[in-house]
């Protein structure tokens, strides 16, 4: 993987879907920051805790995009470039840009006086998973609305059914980090199959 490569990969990709993520999360934080002084503190927290998902949904979608949005991208399996090679450079830059999205949403609300009690560990986990749950569909299927769904339910999953009841911290990212983990384990090895990966662009 040469800078060459990397660059090239980064301009396919696109300036917009590498930068959303954290114009999202500086809009997101800022947005925290100019909640009323009046209000009190559940209800700062419960509308910057939703607030902050905003910056997770918006990584998970672009990193989707990134994913399957080059209908050309599978056929770099007859290149030096594999397929795998360029959805981790892609789905990477933008997954990273998400992350500092959400880091940066946390520190402008901290630097107001807003979430001093929310650790990083949580969005970034969010941003992880939900990017994560795309990329594994998209790399067995390489269809855009399921890789969307998987990655919608995921968020969805996290903000409405798992993180109001699993309180402790570790438990609460690092199962789900966990097991994103082992997802994207097994899209690396199905991305690394070049024959699926080239009668996918034969298909119809």
């Amino acid at each position: 993987m040469n800078p060459t490569t990397v660059r090239a990969q980064l301009q396919r990709t696109g300036p917009l879907l590498l930068v959303l993520p954290v114009c999202t999360g500086t809009a997101v934080g800022l947005a925290g920051g100019f909640l009323p002084e009046s209000w009190s503190d559940t209800q700062v927290a419960t509308v910057t805790d939703w607030l902050i998902q905003f910056t997770v949904l918006c990584a998970g979608l672009c990193v989707v995009l990134a994913a399957t949005g080059d209908p050309v991208v599978e056929l770099h399996e007859s290149t030096v470039t594999v397929f795998r090679t360029v959805q981790t450079i892609r789905t990477g830059a933008v997954l990273v840009s998400g992350v500092v999205g959400a880091v940066v949403a946390v520190l402008l609300m901290h630097s107001a006086g807003r979430e001093e009690g929310t650790s990083m560990v949580g969005p970034v986990g969010a941003v992880i998973v939900a990017a994560a749950a795309g990329v594994v569909v998209a790399a067995f299927s390489r269809n855009t609305s399921a890789a969307t769904i998987a990655a919608v339910s995921a968020w969805l999953g996290l903000s409405m059914l798992w993180d109001p009841y699993v309180l402790p911290l570790p438990l609460q990212r690092g199962i789900p980090v966990t097991g994103a983990a082992l997802a994207l384990c097994a899209a690396w090895i199905r991305l690394g199959d070049a024959e699926r990966n080239i009668a996918k662009v034969a298909a119809p």
